[in-house]
């Protein structure tokens, strides 16, 4: 009879078998989040969790002389510690020299790299108000605008913000000169707008541009 199955009595009465506990699989201690150049704030939370699962956090959160050499809580400053240095990369571990506690190096690295989010962030707002402010020139191709757009999209994402292809796609419709206000309203009209991407917008563009061209030719 299988493990775990219904059991028969002598009277014929069934007994059912005792629960089996299932715990749950702990984290690997060995694989940690690893640290990147704009990553910082979400490296530090998932850090921090892993680090209280282990039950060393204390060495970081709390630090005092019973986290030193010789206090009764050293080894759980060695294991955070331990744990930080798999968490960075090799080419950080040198200014880490000298950092003699989880808290000495946990701070260290805050300090470095809030001011790296501090950059992001000053460079992050610079272009998203280009975005905002963004307009097509009256004498601009559309590659030339397309090339605007992309570049400006590439560096906000690079920035990891999330920026939606329907929000290129609508401020591409709103940038547009009024020579092309007869085809920005069919768009509009007449498509989903969240089944077009940039480069579809710039395929129609230049199909219209190219019928003006043989209806009217050459301005």
């Amino acid at each position: 009879m299988p493990r775990g199955s219904p059991k028969s009595s002598g009277d014929g009465t069934l007994t059912l078998p005792e629960a089996t506990e299932v715990k749950p699989e702990p984290f690997d201690q060995n694989s940690f989040p690893q640290l990147e150049r704009d990553n910082y704030s979400m490296w530090a939370m998932q850090m921090r969790v892993q680090l209280q699962f282990m039950e060393v956090w204390g060495a970081i959160d709390k630090a005092g002389p019973e986290y030193a050499e010789g206090g009764a809580e050293y080894r759980k400053d060695r294991g955070a510690l331990t744990a930080i240095y798999r968490a960075v990369p090799k080419t950080m571990l040198p200014t880490l020299v000298g950092k003699d506690s989880a808290k000495e190096a946990w701070e260290a690295i805050k300090k470095s790299h809030l001011g790296h989010d501090r950059v992001r962030e000053a460079n992050l707002q610079t272009y998203k108000k280009l975005f905002e402010e963004l307009k097509m020139a009256e004498s601009e191709t559309v590659d030339e605008f397309a090339t605007r757009v992309t570049s400006l999209v590439s560096g906000i994402r690079g920035l990891s913000e999330k920026l939606d292809e329907i929000e290129v796609v609508r401020k591409f419709l709103r940038a547009a000169p009024t020579r092309y206000m007869q085809l920005v309203t069919t768009i509009e009209q007449c498509i989903n707008l969240k089944t077009l991407s940039t480069e579809d917008l710039v395929g129609r563009y230049k199909a219209y541009d190219e019928r003006v061209r043989s209806t009217f030719g050459n301005p």
